[in-house]
């Protein structure tokens, strides 16, 4: 598939819905080898159904979504067990996740994602974690931690700064028994 520039504008179009968490779990299934783009309406709203995500909104025919942060571990390994991608897979969440969490899914091949909000905003936003780099100053040795993350919007991935204060209720989740392609 020609990478495109507007991924959330491609789910649309092709789902007539969008929410950011499933769409960071698409982004998953994608770097697990597992996403079927000819079935790319049925693999996403599979894994919609999966995780509980309810309509919040519906605009220009797009319905838009929220999903229980809570379900996003056991969702996505629902969605790949009854479609038969693969079984034998775990979760892991953890609330107020460190660095370390998901640097340790990324060492080992794993899948994750990362949910969280921006500090006094009240919205929340979910993204697949793909790597990761702890940059150094030299003369002050602080340390800035930089997750490479999907952020469902654009093709490209897109640099946040976990040290960043702006954002609240950090909740990471991974996956174990499959591995990234």
């Amino acid at each position: 598939m020609k990478r495109l520039k507007k991924i959330e504008s491609y789910i649309e179009e092709k789902t007539g819905h969008y929410a950011c968490t499933v769409q960071a779990l698409y982004i998953c299934s994608e770097l697990l080898g597992v996403a079927d783009y000819s079935k790319v309406k049925t693999d996403y709203m599979n894994i919609w159904k999966a995780t509980g995500t309810t309509i919040i909104d519906t605009e220009s025919g797009i319905n838009y979504g929220s999903t229980p942060t809570s379900n996003v571990g056991t969702g996505f390994v629902k969605h790949l067990k009854d479609n038969k991608k693969k079984t034998g897979v775990t979760s892991t969440q953890k609330t107020s996740a460190p660095f370390s969490f998901f640097t340790s899914a990324v060492k080992k091949r794993h899948v994750s994602t990362l949910s969280f909000s921006v500090k006094g905003s009240g919205s929340g936003h979910s993204v697949a974690v793909e790597g990761y780099a702890t940059y150094k100053h030299k003369s002050s040795g602080k340390k800035l931690n930089v997750l490479l993350v999907a952020d469902g919007w654009k093709a490209q991935v897109r640099y946040l700064n976990f040290n960043a204060a702006k954002y609240d209720r950090m909740t990471g989740t991974k996956w174990s028994g499959i591995t990234v392609q």
